[in-house]
């Protein structure tokens, strides 16, 4: 028997298959119920990290990397980094936090979208100006989704 194929509205030719697109949209989406904010563009949901998609946020003083010297490429900003940090928090605690899954970084970090009342975090940070857009390559690895 041949498997049926959904369509790009995600309805299916059977009602199994159905059920089966269901389950791989959910598996990318999922609610965090207690939050824990790193720094500006990270959070953690229970063991998992997450890396909020398309931005980069200060880094705090406490990151060994702004340690090293000639380390140019990182933005190492103690103040500019607690500011993202706290707005994040602000933004995280209006509401039930939603994480949209896009794959992995070279850090195995979880890179999501990550919503709040149906706001982006990502994009409300970048609108305080409080970090920059990133054009890099930020996944590395996809779910499955």
């Amino acid at each position: 028997a041949t498997q049926p194929t959904c369509r790009p509205d995600w309805t299916c030719c059977s009602p199994m298959g159905r059920f089966r697109a269901m389950s791989i949209i959910l598996a990318g989406a999922a609610l965090c119920q207690s939050p824990f904010v790193e720094d500006g563009d990270t959070i953690r949901c229970g063991t998992e990290r997450v890396r909020l998609a398309q931005i980069d946020a200060p880094e705090l003083s406490s990151n060994p990397r702004c340690w090293k010297r000639g380390t140019h490429y990182l933005w190492c900003d103690e103040t500019a980094g607690l500011k993202a940090r706290a707005a994040l928090e602000r933004f995280l605690a209006q509401g039930k936090v939603r994480i949209v899954r896009l794959g992995y970084d070279r850090f195995g970090r979880t890179v999501a979208r990550v919503y709040v009342q149906g706001s982006d975090a990502s994009e409300h940070l970048r609108q305080l100006g409080l970090v920059k857009r990133w054009y890099g390559r930020q996944v590395v690895r996809r779910t499955e989704l």
